[in-house]
């Protein structure tokens, strides 16, 4: 199996920050930092507390796309029909027809990539920083993009 490790956007975002101001810290020479200068950093690996098959991640990915999409494909085709009189049935066709060729398109191109893939692990981030990940694994961060949580950027 290959292993992939991701993490959302906030949680890096909160590890960036919380370096930034260890490193602040780190300048007035603690105890943690003896023998360092002001400009030694420390580098740390972001990812969530489950790395895990790709395979695993995009098959739950599209399965929530999937349930998202009926749901308001369903309401959206409501809506028009009324509003319209017509049906949708064309697009659906137009955008089956497009979604095959798309996987044809993946399909090769992810034959032609080898990628390394490792499992990665966290555990400075938290012993060295105390962060305490907002997402720790994918289907938390993945569930929370698809019903639309805008962190950090809202």
């Amino acid at each position: 199996k290959k292993f992939t490790s991701r993490c959302h956007v906030a949680d890096v975002c909160h590890v960036v920050m919380r370096s930034m101001e260890q490193a602040c810290r780190s300048s007035g020479m603690s105890r943690s930092t003896a023998g360092k200068t002001p400009g030694d950093c420390n580098v740390y690996n972001v990812v969530d507390d489950d790395p895990a098959p790709r395979r695993q991640v995009i098959a739950y990915t599209r399965q929530l796309l999937d349930r998202n999409a009926q749901t308001n494909t369903q309401a959206t085709t409501d809506r028009i029909d009324h509003a319209e009189g017509g049906s949708l049935n064309d697009t659906k066709q137009t955008i089956d027809e497009f979604d095959g060729k798309a996987k044809q398109k993946r399909d090769v191109n992810a034959s032609a990539e080898l990628v390394e893939e490792k499992r990665v692990r966290n555990s400075r981030i938290k012993t060295e920083l105390g962060v305490e990940l907002q997402y720790p694994d994918y289907s938390i961060g993945i569930s929370a993009i698809i019903t639309g949580d805008q962190t950090p950027f809202s």
